[in-house]
């Protein structure tokens, strides 16, 4: 006996564990221990967590130090190859010298002099006589990467104001392999619109180093088409309507009418046993009832209590929220009626500030 089973293929296979994620932020800088980001606006899609340097807190990547601090990657840090150290830890070759814009620039290659615990390997541009960098490629070494199996880093410098050379874009590309199956992924970073010799007002810098402003997760796509400064691929296109039709499907109106209309659904499974919720999307608040089994308490301290049970939960679009839970007991032995209420308000979404109010 032979079976034959047609199968359709789906164009989307490709993009169902791709993960994406678009940032823009102002990033004020004093000195390595006083800086600040302000995150302007924010669009993620998919399960983002695997994707790197979605904040600047995440490491300084600056070669001209001469030692290189990553946390997010490594908890040791890299002996920068232009730094007074790196000239004798690393072997470095000409690969070529040409013009670019009328100017005589150095391609070198670098690798690590022996092995070491803090050496990078790649190449540097150099432009002649001013000696700064106009390019960086290094590989990290695999052996301090305990996430990655391979990172790489990818800079391009520019002079700004015609007053300093700075980094103006920024290229990450990382892969690992794990018991779960291989992840790789790309970041690319662009620095524009610098305002050197900024004078910042005292106090300025505190102890809090990244925020999010009220809108920057309401931009939409006309936004981000005027501030992206390099076009999406063929890929991440397709993966941008693909994950939006996702959205608009479970965040439309008949959609969500029959999720609530699920979960507000009396049966005798939420009587008996779960409680029963009753929840109103469009006022961003629920009840829940209390189940009989809960509401009995049989061999309790003084006999037999009833004692149901009520929590209201409320949020608004700041995100605050109120919960409130309230019990009211009756002994059937003594006759007594106790019970509480607990108020819990959390009035700071940003740092999760809360505070709570008993009373019984």
């Amino acid at each position: 006996k032979a079976a034959m089973r047609d199968t359709i293929p789906n164009p989307n296979a490709d993009l169902q564990r791709m993960a994406m994620a678009e940032i823009l932020l102002q990033y004020d800088y004093l000195s390595p221990k006083r800086t600040k980001e302000e995150r302007m606006a924010v669009t993620r899609r998919g399960n983002y967590d695997g994707l790197f340097f979605l904040s600047t807190t995440e490491g300084d990547f600056n070669f001209y130090n001469n030692l290189v601090s990553v946390p997010a990657v490594s908890t040791t840090p890299f002996l920068s190859p232009v730094s007074y150290s790196g000239l004798a830890a690393y072997r470095t070759r000409l690969v070529k010298t040409e013009m670019v814009n009328g100017r005589k620039v150095h391609r070198i290659s670098v690798k690590p002099g022996k092995l070491s615990n803090a050496t990078v390997e790649g190449e540097i541009i150099v432009e002649d006589s001013s000696w700064v960098l106009l390019h960086t490629l290094f590989t990290l070494p695999v052996y301090h990467l305990p996430e990655y199996d391979y990172f790489e880093i990818e800079q391009d410098y520019g002079f700004v104001e015609q007053q300093a050379w700075m980094l103006t874009r920024q290229q990450f590309t990382y892969f690992s392999k794990t018991n779960k199956g291989k992840k790789s992924g790309s970041t690319l970073l662009a620095y524009r619109d610098y305002e050197l010799q900024q004078k910042f007002a005292p106090g300025y810098f505190g102890p809090e180093i990244s925020s999010v402003s009220a809108e920057a997760y309401n931009r939409d796509s006309s936004f981000w088409s005027e501030v992206r400064t390099e076009p999406l691929t063929e890929k991440e296109l397709r993966f941008i309507r693909y994950r939006d039709s996702i959205h608009n499907v479970v965040n439309s109106k008949p959609y969500l009418d029959s999720i609530d209309a699920r979960t507000n659904k009396v049966t005798w499974n939420k009587i008996v046993y779960a409680g029963q919720p009753m929840f109103s999307r469009e006022k961003e608040r629920m009840w829940m009832l209390p189940s009989v089994l809960s509401s009995i308490s049989l061999f309790g301290f003084g006999g037999t209590r009833i004692s149901p049970s009520v929590m209201y939960l409320k949020d608004y679009k700041s995100k605050k929220r109120v919960e409130i839970w309230a019990n009211v007991s009756y002994g059937l032995r003594n006759k007594d009626v106790n019970g509480n209420l607990s108020f819990h308000r959390l009035y700071n979404p940003f740092n999760r500030g809360y505070y709570n109010i008993h009373a019984q």
